[in-house]
């Protein structure tokens, strides 16, 4: 349990930074026959002001993390958000954790130039970067890298760069 989290609580926002170390996607079946999958960033080393919280957090990649272009390995970001707690594990192993929510105000710490555009408004076309991203960790830990995702993304930048 993130027990610095927890401490902070969440009746407000704090402001927190991170490394960030890559992309990746969260199954969320919700009663659907497949899985609907969730982009997700990973973070690490997060910090609040002075006092270190946790050594990694996943946080859904939104579109105020989008905003920022694609992310590498390595930068820095600072961002305000709120502090809640989730279940996480399977149904019979349930655990009680503390995650970040609603990220805010995002803006890079130690990057000045913009970097490549990223599908902020198409989840199809940012889940198919991400498998392109991660493909071979995907496959040598037989997760899915789906060619109808990656069709997605390369159709979106075919529509982004006019090809």
């Amino acid at each position: 349990m993130r027990t610095k989290l927890r401490q902070l609580g969440g009746q407000q926002r704090y402001q927190f930074t991170g490394t960030f170390k890559r992309t990746g996607f969260k199954n969320t079946y919700h009663g659907q026959s497949h899985p609907i999958y969730q982009p997700t960033l990973l973070l690490v080393d997060l910090w609040c002001e002075d006092q270190f919280m946790t050594d990694h957090l996943w946080l859904n990649y939104g579109k105020n993390f989008l905003s920022l272009g694609e992310l590498q390995s390595g930068d820095q970001v600072t961002f305000k958000a709120r502090v809640a707690r989730y279940e996480k594990g399977h149904f019979e192993h349930r655990q009680l954790d503390y995650h970040l929510t609603r990220p805010t105000q995002v803006r890079y710490l130690t990057v000045k130039k913009p970097r490549e555009q990223l599908p902020i408004n198409d989840k199809n076309a940012l889940i198919g970067y991400i498998m392109r991203q991660n493909r071979d960790f995907y496959l040598a830990n037989h997760r899915p890298v789906d060619d109808w995702y990656l069709s997605q993304y390369r159709n979106w930048q075919n529509h982004v760069h006019g090809n």
